[in-house]
């Protein structure tokens, strides 16, 4: 349930400061889109402030429990706006392989669907019979109204 909650606030730009923990810093965690040339490093938790930080984007710890994966990204920050995680995002295709690395090993995941939501449309956060992973971040990328989401489906682990 915390989950949805995360998914109103994680990616509204109103909202940047609402979830402040410390965070560990896990530079072996990564995520990577090579399709797109993204490379992002992955921090676990609830804090917003860390992804006007550069290129990182947030794993949301209580998708961990699940068969979803989400891992929320800004498309854009007020301060460099290229310097966005998922500032390509938009550009993936179905068929594109996405690489989740966590302590558990490296993840290979296939883009099998793209879609645009409300941010009131938190069921792209629920659990799942596969094992997925579901990248989120603001559309349009200057006038973020809509959820960009991108859901992959695991296919091998490292």
């Amino acid at each position: 349930m915390f989950s949805s909650k995360l998914f109103v606030c994680a990616i509204s730009l109103l909202s940047l400061a609402i979830f402040e923990f410390p965070l560990p810093r896990l530079a072996s965690h990564v995520l990577e889109i090579p399709s797109l040339g993204i490379t992002a490093d992955v921090v676990e938790g609830y804090s917003m402030s860390i992804l006007s930080k550069g290129n990182r984007v947030l794993l949301d710890p209580v998708s961990r429990k699940g068969n979803n994966l989400v891992v929320y990204g800004h498309s854009f920050t007020h301060n460099n706006p290229l310097d966005s995680a998922f500032a390509k995002l938009e550009h993936v295709m179905k068929g594109d392989s996405v690489y989740l690395t966590l302590e558990s090993g490296r993840r290979r995941y296939v883009v099998e669907s793209i879609l645009v939501v409300t941010p009131e449309d938190l069921w792209v956060t629920h659990g799942s019979q596969e094992s997925l992973l579901t990248l989120i971040t603001c559309t349009p990328i200057f006038n973020p109204i809509k959820r960009l989401v991108v859901v992959a489906k695991l296919v091998s682990i490292e």
